[in-house]
């Protein structure tokens, strides 16, 4: 088991502008893509695309839609975890438990790993909630042999209004005895 992507998907990445470029002139962006559709079975896929870029001196000609495309997942990109959030962790042989003190109830969480074979992907996360307080079973991969120091990853939280929001954590491990 893996994570992916369903629906449409805008995947941002920053570009560097070449210094002295000038209204009038166009600019040319080239990107190798790589990709696997996966449902019962993963089918790979590649592309080489091109795109030649005018350049301009203002963005009143931008097509509305993709300003409020752009807008949307700018707006939908993970954050740095609240600094008056505070967490705990211990690192038992066969779990890590993740302790959330919150400025909000929360009603569900996931995490999703920065490194592979540290939690297994498949299994279920489990989740408890009091009030502004919540806690996170993961298991601990069997690829995992070490005890690692930190856990780093994408913690999506779920409010009890409904809204969602994702953060980026990197929670110190305690090894429990």
């Amino acid at each position: 088991m893996d994570y992916g992507y369903s629906g449409e998907v805008l995947l941002t990445s920053v570009l560097r502008v070449p210094k002295g470029l000038k209204p009038g002139q166009a600019e040319k962006l080239s990107a190798q893509v790589h990709w696997l559709v996966c449902k019962d079975i993963c089918v790979p896929g590649q592309v080489g695309v091109t795109l030649r870029l005018p350049v301009k001196d203002s963005a009143s000609a931008l097509n509305s839609k993709t300003v409020d495309l752009f807008k949307t997942t700018r707006r939908k990109l993970p954050k740095t975890m609240p600094k008056d959030w505070k967490v705990s962790s211990d690192l038992s042989p066969n779990e890590f438990r993740l302790s959330f003190e919150t400025d909000q109830e929360v009603s569900s969480a996931s995490f999703f790993p920065s490194h592979p074979d540290e939690i297994e992907n498949a299994a279920p996360q489990t989740f408890h909630s009091t009030g502004k307080t919540f806690q996170m079973g993961l298991k601990r991969s069997e690829q995992l042999l070490k005890n690692i120091p930190s856990l780093e990853g994408l913690l999506v939280a779920t409010e009890k209004s409904g809204e969602q929001a994702g953060y980026t954590i990197k929670v110190p491990l305690s090894v429990r005895r």
